[in-house]
């Protein structure tokens, strides 16, 4: 179950209906690659947040969520609403992305180490690192899973 908070005030609560799939290690980095790509689409262009030391920040993401950021309830809603279409997209199996051909997601420039360090920069990429194969959109799941495992242990078992 799930709920808005603004101020101080909860809202009613609701199910969650994505997440991470119990018992896979691999489930909160696979759903985080897919977070990213969903904030990038949602939030692309949008100046809606909070202004903190000159910084815009309209999202917190967390291991298995995320936080919207806004001053207004209006500004949360439309927040709600754009990441809501994002998800629509990208759960259509549709290219969103400019570099969505060449499978390669954008990794935001930073001026800090701690800004390298974040899942925003981290996470875009690790996944630009993984082989093409790895990559392709139209790889079912399950496969998906098999391969970057067997990637994965592979890297591993060669260091």
């Amino acid at each position: 179950m799930s709920a808005v908070r603004v101020d101080s005030e909860l809202s009613e609560s609701f199910f969650t209906v994505t997440g991470v799939m119990k018992e896979c290690v691999l489930s909160p980095v696979l759903f985080n690659i897919l977070l990213e790509v969903v904030i990038a689409l949602a939030l692309e262009g949008n100046e809606i947040g909070a202004t903190i030391s000159g910084n815009l920040i309209s999202n917190l993401c967390f291991a298995d969520g995320i936080c919207l950021v806004a001053t207004s309830n209006d500004d949360l809603q439309q927040l709600v609403d754009a990441v809501h279409i994002s998800v629509l997209i990208a759960d259509s199996g549709r290219p969103q992305l400019r570099s969505a051909y060449a499978n390669i997601l954008t990794v935001p420039r930073t001026n800090t180490r701690l800004g390298d360090r974040s899942f925003s920069v981290a996470g875009p990429r690790i996944w630009n690192s993984l082989p093409a194969s790895l990559r392709q959109p139209d790889i079912e799941f399950g496969h998906f899973k098999q391969l970057l495992k067997a990637f994965l242990f592979g890297e591993t078992a060669a260091h």
